[in-house]
Parts: structure tokens; sequence; C-alpha cells
């Protein structure tokens, strides 16, 4: 009996310590970069400076969009773009975490919960709303990056005949710019154009492997500008004639050559 016990016991444990290795091995951090923290630092709290965009969608007669759909693709999204699956962890430095899924259900259930569902009985006024309030920069509307960085509002029309919706996603800029978010929400437009498409990634990603590291910061990709003199009046002559030449092929497109 005792040693039953002490089996039961014994497996337990490896039980245990097997799902804390899943779960080391599926979180994936990074630092802030040194402009990240300066962006990360300038929220203030209240979302000072965070980017949005918001769109209305009408669909074709005959056509809805189901919150399921809406759930898919965010969390199609979620695995290529793991920083929109992203919070900060602020103990010591700033750091990025991501809790990437160990199965589809996670998936799904980690997208449900970015996203703000919403019923609008005037479209333009859903969107009116919306930006203003994330232009407020109201505290208790804010992002709490200690729990996400990106956050998607998803409204539909109170007549379900109607085919509007109005999809919103807010995040910080130390996570994406503008031209960025709307790189994101073209994807989303797409995955919820063509739900097998967004169902068919979905179930070709495997889960439970150890994931890609996070996308490095693209800082490394500014150039470092010369202190010499002689290499800086170089780089000067080059961009003037580089300015030049852009400049006259856009005034030659602009007014032709005059016959």
């Amino acid at each position: 009996m005792a040693a039953n016990e002490g089996e039961s016991a014994s497996n337990l444990f490896a039980q245990v310590l097997q799902a804390r290795m899943n779960e080391t091995r599926l979180t994936i951090s990074r630092p802030l970069s040194p402009e990240e923290v300066k962006y990360y630092s300038t929220r203030l709290g209240g979302g000072m400076s965070d980017p949005s965009t918001i769109v209305p969608l009408t669909c074709a007669p005959g056509h809805a969009i189901t919150d399921d759909q809406i759930i898919l693709a965010c969390a199609v999204l979620r695995l290529r773009h793991p920083l929109f699956a992203s919070h900060i962890t602020v103990i010591d430095t700033p750091h990025f975490f991501v809790n990437t899924p160990a199965t589809r259900a996670h998936a799904l259930r980690a997208a449900e919960a970015q996203i703000e569902f919403h019923t609008f009985a005037d479209q333009d006024d859903a969107v009116l709303r919306l930006r203003d309030e994330w232009l407020a920069c109201d505290l208790d509307k804010a992002l709490d990056i200690r729990e996400r960085t990106c956050a998607v509002w998803w409204g539909r029309d109170a007549d379900p005949h109607s085919g509007k919706y109005v999809l919103g996603v807010l995040t910080t800029h130390f996570v994406a710019d503008q031209r960025r978010i709307i790189n994101l929400v073209r994807q989303l437009v797409e995955l919820l154009a063509s739900p097998a498409r967004a169902q068919s990634e979905l179930d070709a990603h495997t889960f439970g492997t150890s994931p890609e590291p996070l996308p490095a910061s693209t800082e490394h990709l500014i150039p470092t500008l010369s202190e010499h003199e002689e290499e800086a009046s170089k780089a000067k002559s080059a961009f003037d004639k580089l300015y030049t030449c852009f400049t006259n092929k856009v005034n030659h497109k602009s007014y032709g050559s005059g016959q």
C-alpha cells in the first residue's frame, strides 16, 4: 500500500515538473530597447501617444461575420506576430513577455480575451464614440500594458442583417507605429474575408513546440552618423544629389515635357 502511494506521489511530481518545463519552454521574452523604453516612459499610465486605427466595415448583402470568426482571425494574427500577443513585465527592467499557446483551444481563449465585443445602433456614431474614447487618454479606458499591449475592439450592428461592423485596433507605440497598425488591420480584414484560410492556418500551426524568439528592435537599422567632417560632407553631397534627381523626376511627371 505504501509502495503504491509512493509511486503515485512520484508520478504526480513528474507531471507537475513536466508541466512547469512546458510553461517555461513556451514563454518567450526580451528587454525593451532604449528607444522602446522612451515610448514606454511617455505613456504616463493613461495611454498617452498610443496609436490606433478604426475601420467601419460593410459586408456584401447576405454575408455576416460571426464572433467566432473574429476570434479565429485574432488567434491567427497573434501566432503571426508574437508582439501583438505580448504584455510588459516591469520588475527590474521592462521586458516583453509572450505566453505562446500550448494548444489550439488555448490560442482561441487568449484571442477572445483580447477582444472587446460591442453592439451599436448606428455605425457612424460608434466610430466617433470609439475615436473620442481612445483620444481621451482616460486611465479607466487605457491599455494596462501589464496585461496586454494591443487591444481589438469589435462592434456589430444591432440589426444582424445589416452587414455593418466596426473594427478597431489599439496598441502602444513601442509595439507598432501607425503604418504597422494599418498592416495589422489589413491582415485581420483579409482573415475575416476568408475564414477557411484562417482556419487552415490555425490548424497547420504546431502547438507545444518551442517558439521563435521575439523580433528584435528596429533600432539597429538606423545608420550611425560619422563624426568625420569629410565623410559627413560627402554624405551630404550624395543626399543633395539624390534629392535633386528625385524632385526633378517628380516635377517632370507632374508637368510633362511641355509638348
